[in-house]
Protein backbone atom coordinates (compact mmCIF):
# COMPACT_ATOMS: atom_id res chain seq x y z
CA UNK A 1 0.00 0.00 0.00
CA UNK A 2 2.94 2.38 0.57
CA UNK A 3 5.22 1.52 -2.15
CA UNK A 4 7.65 0.04 0.17
CA UNK A 5 6.55 -3.59 0.11
CA UNK A 6 5.45 -7.06 -2.16
CA UNK A 7 3.76 -10.23 -1.65
CA UNK A 8 3.67 -13.13 -3.89
CA UNK A 9 2.56 -16.38 -3.90
CA UNK A 10 2.70 -19.59 -5.67
CA UNK A 11 2.39 -23.12 -5.87
CA UNK A 12 4.98 -24.14 -3.10
CA UNK A 13 1.92 -22.47 -0.75
CA UNK A 14 3.81 -19.94 1.05
CA UNK A 15 3.25 -16.21 0.73
CA UNK A 16 6.81 -14.28 0.43
CA UNK A 17 6.92 -10.36 1.57
CA UNK A 18 9.85 -8.42 0.06
CA UNK A 19 10.94 -5.04 0.47
CA UNK A 20 10.83 -2.87 -2.45
CA UNK A 21 13.79 -0.56 -1.25
CA UNK A 22 16.34 -3.12 -0.13
CA UNK A 23 15.44 -5.77 -2.53
CA UNK A 24 15.74 -8.42 -0.49
CA UNK A 25 12.67 -10.59 1.16
CA UNK A 26 11.74 -9.59 4.53
CA UNK A 27 8.71 -12.17 5.64
CA UNK A 28 8.14 -15.31 4.60
CA UNK A 29 4.34 -16.49 5.62
CA UNK A 30 3.33 -20.29 5.69
CA UNK A 31 -0.02 -22.02 6.65
CA UNK A 32 -2.03 -22.77 3.36
CA UNK A 33 -2.25 -26.09 2.36
CA UNK A 34 -2.46 -25.50 -1.92
CA UNK A 35 -1.33 -23.04 -4.08
CA UNK A 36 -1.56 -19.37 -3.49
CA UNK A 37 -3.71 -17.97 -5.80
CA UNK A 38 -4.19 -13.80 -4.16
CA UNK A 39 -2.53 -12.10 -2.10
CA UNK A 40 -4.22 -8.22 -0.90
CA UNK A 41 -3.25 -5.32 1.18
CA UNK A 42 -5.84 -3.36 3.43
CA UNK A 43 -5.46 0.14 2.50
CA UNK A 44 -4.06 1.15 5.55
CA UNK A 45 -0.95 -1.80 4.96
CA UNK A 46 -1.62 -3.30 8.28
CA UNK A 47 -3.24 -6.57 7.22
CA UNK A 48 -2.27 -8.89 4.73
CA UNK A 49 -4.97 -11.17 3.22
CA UNK A 50 -3.96 -14.70 1.22
CA UNK A 51 -6.21 -16.53 -0.54
CA UNK A 52 -4.87 -20.56 -2.03
CA UNK A 53 -6.98 -22.70 -4.11
CA UNK A 54 -9.18 -24.86 -2.22
CA UNK A 55 -8.08 -23.61 0.66
CA UNK A 56 -8.79 -20.63 3.12
CA UNK A 57 -8.08 -17.04 3.03
CA UNK A 58 -5.32 -16.06 6.00
CA UNK A 59 -4.58 -12.56 7.00
CA UNK A 60 -1.89 -11.92 8.50
CA UNK A 61 -0.52 -8.45 10.47
CA UNK A 62 2.05 -6.35 8.44
CA UNK A 63 3.51 -5.73 12.26
CA UNK A 64 4.75 -9.30 13.10
CA UNK A 65 4.19 -11.42 10.30
CA UNK A 66 1.53 -13.70 12.33
CA UNK A 67 -1.27 -15.05 11.41
CA UNK A 68 -4.14 -13.30 12.95
CA UNK A 69 -7.45 -14.77 11.32
CA UNK A 70 -8.66 -17.88 8.69
CA UNK A 71 -11.24 -17.06 6.71
CA UNK A 72 -13.56 -20.68 5.15
CA UNK A 73 -13.50 -19.06 1.28
CA UNK A 74 -12.31 -21.68 -0.10
CA UNK A 75 -11.85 -21.31 -4.24
CA UNK A 76 -11.31 -23.35 -7.24
CA UNK A 77 -10.61 -20.31 -9.41
CA UNK A 78 -6.99 -20.06 -10.14
CA UNK A 79 -6.39 -17.08 -11.17
CA UNK A 80 -8.53 -15.62 -8.02
CA UNK A 81 -8.28 -12.14 -6.33
CA UNK A 82 -9.07 -10.27 -3.31
CA UNK A 83 -9.79 -7.02 -2.51
CA UNK A 84 -10.38 -4.76 0.30
CA UNK A 85 -13.23 -2.53 0.61
CA UNK A 86 -11.63 1.47 0.61
CA UNK A 87 -12.53 2.05 4.54
CA UNK A 88 -10.84 -1.78 4.97
CA UNK A 89 -13.84 -2.92 6.59
CA UNK A 90 -14.63 -5.59 3.85
CA UNK A 91 -12.85 -8.22 1.84
CA UNK A 92 -13.91 -9.31 -1.52
CA UNK A 93 -13.03 -12.96 -2.29
CA UNK A 94 -14.16 -15.53 -4.36
CA UNK A 95 -15.59 -18.58 -3.45
CA UNK A 96 -16.27 -22.08 -5.20
CA UNK A 97 -18.97 -22.96 -2.64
Amino acid sequence: PNGKLIASGGGDKVVRVWSTEAMSRIATLEGHRSRVVGVAWSPDGLLLASLSLFDKVRLWSSVTWEQQSVLDCATNIYNSGLAFSPNGRFLAAPSGK
